[in-house]
């Protein structure tokens, strides 16, 4: 369920044309001295160190929040279920593929928060077969130093060479109990 919101949120940035890499969900992990972004595929976690090409990653940054909707259920004899995952979403990209205006970032970072806003795209419902599915963005970062010691610790990298962006925001789905049972098993 989730996969295919970020999966459609990526759909929706890589039209802004200027998107590096994207790699979806993703965890930060502990490797020596390093705590980094790091994708779990077949078995092996893959670090995202190619700060060359620059990527875009999600990775979940708080408890996944479940309430039983109780209004639906005098509607319906299914229960009725609304979750909540907090979210993160960063943009890294070297600054030379820029004009180099001091105003890059702010405009990437709004680019990037008004096309995460979502709210029950008819083709995302359908897809879920969920009620509701929005996509809140609450805050932007453009402040490298922090973005930068947030998601990369122990890369001995120059924050001041990339543009850094990060665009914490909300998944809400909420839908029927069975729905969510069927499509996470």
């Amino acid at each position: 369920m989730l996969s295919n919101v970020i999966t459609y949120i990526d759909l929706r940035l890589s039209s802004l044309g200027y998107m590096p890499l994207m790699y979806g969900l993703v965890d930060r992990i502990r490797i020596e001295e390093k705590e980094v972004p790091a994708q779990y595929c077949k078995g092996e976690w893959k670090l995202l160190e190619d700060f060359t090409a620059g990527f875009i990653y999600h990775r979940i940054i708080g408890e996944i929040s479940s309430e039983d909707i109780e209004e639906e259920e005098t509607v319906s004899c299914e229960a009725y279920e609304k979750k909540t995952y907090p979210m993160r979403m960063v943009f890294l990209k070297a600054k030379s593929s820029f004009e180099n205006d001091i105003y890059d970032s702010e405009k990437i970072g709004n680019e990037i928060a008004s096309y995460l806003k979502i709210s029950n795209n008819k083709s995302v419902c359908i897809e879920l077969g969920a009620d509701v599915v929005e996509v809140l963005p609450s805050s932007i970062n453009t402040n490298i130093y922090e973005v930068f010691d947030n998601e990369f610790k122990g890369i001995d990298k120059n924050p001041l060479d990339y543009i850094l962006v990060s665009v914490d925001y909300e998944i809400i789905i909420q839908g029927q109990v069975s729905c969510f049972d069927s499509i996470c098993k």
